[in-house]
This record gives C-alpha cells, sequence and structure tokens, in this order.
C-alpha cells in the first residue's frame, strides 16, 4: 500500500508555480502563427521538434509528483478544450498559467480561496456575457462584419472587467 502525502499551501505554493511556468513557458513559445518550435524528447528518446501547443502539453513530464500532478491538471483543461472547441490549447494553458498566478497572489494578500474562486466563476461568466455582445450573427457567408472587434479590444476589455472586479489591471502578456 503507497503512502499518500499531504502538503500545507505553504509547502506547495513554490510547487505550484514552478509547474505554471514549466508547461506555459515552452507553450508560449508556440503561440500565434509567427509561433517557435519548441524541442523535445519523446518516451522513446527520439528528438521532436514541433510548434503545437498540444503536443508539446502532452509530452512535459517532470521529476517533481507534485509538479507533475500541477502540469498534469493544466494539461487535462487543454485537452477538454481541444475536444470541445477543437483548437485552443494553448491559450488554455496560458489563461490558467494567468488564473493561477493571479489566484495565488491574491490568497497571498488575505483573500479567502474558495471566496476567490467564486469571484473567478462569476467573472467568468460576466466575461461570456459581455464576449456575446461582441459576436454578430451572420445569416448568410456574403454579409460581413462592418467593424468586426479587434483582439486587442477584447484584451482590453478583460482587463478592464478584472480591474473591476479585484482592484488591479493586470499587465498584458508578452
Amino acid at each position: 500500500m503507497s503512502v499518500k502525502q499531504v502538503y500545507s499551501y505553504t509547502q506547495i505554493k513554490d510547487k505550484i508555480l514552478s509547474a505554471v511556468d514549466k508547461i506555459a513557458d515552452p507553450i508560449k513559445q508556440t503561440l500565434s502563427p509567427r509561433g517557435g518550435n519548441v524541442i523535445f524528447t519523446d518516451n522513446l528518446g527520439i528528438p521532436v521538434v514541433t510548434n503545437d501547443g498540444i503536443t508539446v502539453a502532452k509530452n512535459i513530464e517532470v521529476e517533481d509528483e507534485v509538479e507533475n500532478a500541477i502540469i498534469d491538471i493544466i494539461r487535462q483543461a487543454s485537452l477538454r478544450t481541444n475536444s470541445s472547441a477543437g483548437d485552443a490549447t494553448s491559450t488554455t494553458v496560458l489563461l490558467s498559467s494567468i488564473l493561477i498566478k493571479e489566484g495565488l497572489r491574491l490568497v497571498d494578500a488575505g483573500w479567502n480561496g474558495m471566496d476567490l474562486k467564486h469571484e473567478f466563476d462569476s467573472f467568468a461568466d460576466a466575461m461570456v456575457e459581455e464576449l456575446k455582445k461582441l459576436i454578430l450573427c451572420v445569416s448568410n457567408r456574403r454579409q460581413r462584419c462592418p467593424d468586426p472587434p479587434v483582439v486587442e479590444d477584447l484584451v482590453q476589455a478583460v482587463a478592464l472587467m478584472h480591474g473591476e472586479r479585484f482592484g488591479t489591471v493586470p499587465k498584458p502578456p508578452h
């Protein structure tokens, strides 16, 4: 019978942050049409070069079991996104990274973890509603959007909503 390990927040916080960086940093390299390649060795020791975020996410493993568990949680979220949307796995990893880091920062600032989870859920619902307002219904393929929303406008809208809810506006990712 194996012994189960139980960790407190103070014991595990640094491992969480380390794991988040270990999965998010290589995937950042693959993001966007101009994304770069990442090289790793597969289970057979064969070098693989790819710019596919989900392939990178599937192959990240570290020696620390706690970090591996955190990486696996983030990986599972990206795989669920891929299953339902068919894409956006890299974006899911990066959003997870931002939410985890911001969540830990807020817990360290005195927020109750469960209250924070409810706030994040509420924020996500509000963000989905705001994004739905920006979607233009297209009745046929010939109809064109007069002024489609620009990605930078969406990022700014999300940052402002975040600032209203949590009191700080996050810095945009590089």
